[in-house]
């Protein structure tokens, strides 16, 4: 009785190890990855916010953006350069703007100009009323208060 009391009580010994040898916890914890947040603008195709591994980099954010837009100005971005939580990338743009014709401009127009004020912009407005259109850019020096210097400053902002 003993000797089987004893091979019970061994067998019940193992069983007991093998089942804390299946319950016990993995040396390896899986846990969600860690993610920043970083949000891009400016001349970039899908402006917005991101959420990222903090071991991308600013190529990588643009890559997640959808790359570049036409105007961006790409000359001075650190591509390598690696992301920081709750930060605002902008990437610059070149300024697209139109010219504006002197010869159909309204006032209001004319004095989005920079250098032609309320003044000018009349002046203009009547130039046209007596003299017809202007044929050249230059002739636009005819007008009262527009000099050569006023001229310099704005003929790369007219056109005809």
């Amino acid at each position: 009785m003993k000797k089987g009391l004893t091979i019970y009580g061994i067998i019940a010994i193992l069983f007991i190890l093998y089942g804390i040898y299946l319950y016990q916890p993995n040396s390896i914890i899986p846990t969600d990855p860690v993610l920043i947040k970083v949000e891009i603008k400016g001349g970039i195709l899908l402006p917005g916010t991101y959420q990222v591994s903090p071991k991308d980099t600013l190529e990588d954010l643009i890559g997640y953006a959808g790359g570049f837009s036409e105007n961006a100005i790409k000359d001075e971005i650190k591509l390598d350069e690696v992301l920081m939580d709750q930060t605002i990338y902008i990437i610059q743009e070149y300024v697209r703007f139109e010219k504006i014709n002197i010869n159909t401009a309204t006032k209001d127009e004319l004095q989005m100009i920079n250098g032609i004020g309320p003044v000018t912009a009349e002046a203009i407005v009547i130039y046209r009323i007596k003299h017809g259109p202007f044929i050249y850019l230059e002739d636009l020096m005819k007008v009262n208060n527009i000099g050569e210097k006023t001229y310099e400053k704005i003929k790369d902002y007219i056109t005809l």
